[in-house]
């Protein structure tokens, strides 16, 4: 195993202002206190877009682009100004290492972004809905689900029960590919590899997102190429 590396670069762009900001800009500074880490976050205003897309298309840096929906709209015109800057952005950002992440407070709203060039859609209310119902149902999980979403040091100084992602070439000190027979051998080898420390939980190939269910030890092989993605949960 190599030691992964969970400092970042990117460079996050935040248009809008809602009751999450500062929570997320929060989790920024910890995230920059866990991990030595130095990358620009900044925040910008429907009226500053220009300005942010010149300074965009003008860097070689990979970016992200988070667009916040205002919650003080009225329900008819909830997500109006997530969908007015994507219109903006569409015509004039010609960075192409730009990911673009869009928060939604209507689910009704999904099928217009769809019609966006844009890779990541996050649905607010539902996930804050799913998430109540799962702790709800079993309260017990409430504790994971807090050390999961939280970016905050435990008691041993670790950022625990985080969800990274990095290419496989990132993991594995080995030629590529690599051969496993099943599901169970991959995760019994990774999991090992990083003494009992990491365990991998699914791969993304070619854009395509496998999470690892049902009966792990059926013999299916899995080949890893060095540019597959290992979805990684800390322990």
């Amino acid at each position: 195993a190599k030691t992964i590396n969970e400092r970042t670069h990117i460079d996050i762009y935040i248009v809008g202002e809602n009751n999450k900001l500062s929570f997320i800009m929060e989790s920024f500074n910890e995230y920059r206190s866990l991990h030595n880490s130095a990358f620009l976050a900044k925040t910008f205003n429907e009226n500053q877009l220009k300005d942010m897309i010149e300074e965009i298309n003008a860097s070689t840096n990979s970016a992200t682009i988070v667009l916040l929906s205002d919650e003080t709209q009225m329900l008819d015109a909830l997500d109006a100004n997530v969908i007015d800057a994507l219109i903006y952005i569409e015509g004039h950002l010609t960075n192409k290492e730009v990911n673009i992440i869009v928060e939604l407070l209507d689910p009704n709203n999904d099928f217009i972004i769809k019609g966006f060039n844009i890779r990541n859609t996050i649905i607010s209310n539902k996930i804050i809905s799913l998430l109540l119902s799962k702790i709800a149902l079993f309260k017990e999980t409430n504790n994971f689900y807090e050390q999961l979403l939280t970016i905050s040091p435990s008691e041993q100084g670790k950022d625990d029960f985080a969800v990274i992602i990095k290419d496989a070439k990132e993991c594995f000190d080995n030629p590529f590919p690599i051969q496993f027979s099943s599901k169970q051998s991959l995760i019994s080898s990774f999991y090992e590899a990083y003494e009992k420390k990491m365990i991998i939980f699914g791969i993304i190939t070619e854009s395509q997102t496998q999470l690892f269910e049902g009966n792990l030890y059926d013999k299916s092989e899995i080949i890893l190429q060095e540019n597959d993605k290992c979805i990684i949960m800390k322990l």
